[in-house]
């Protein structure tokens, strides 16, 4: 979204989040390359919203109040090393 790659889930403790901040660095697995990356989380709270009320992502709406989503969903950027 908006040129960055996301990654999100619903609400409630999640081990692949406590993994990530533990060590922010991760490998993005493409088309059998390894990608090396580090896990970002996002706090931009109107960022979020904009991720959360698109339709794409309508889905998320179905699971949780848009509010709650926005304050307490996990959601990292990937940022790609050169």
């Amino acid at each position: 979204m908006e040129g960055r790659f996301i990654i999100t889930g619903t609400p409630g403790k999640r081990d692949w989040l406590a993994n990530i901040h533990a060590d922010e660095s991760v490998v993005i697995h493409v088309n059998g390359e390894d990608l090396p990356a580090r896990a970002v989380p996002v706090e931009d709270l109107e960022f979020r919203r904009r991720f959360f009320t698109r339709p794409s992502t309508s889905w998320y709406s179905t699971q949780s109040q848009l509010d709650h989503l926005v304050v307490t969903a996990p959601m990292v950027e990937i940022l790609f090393q050169d």
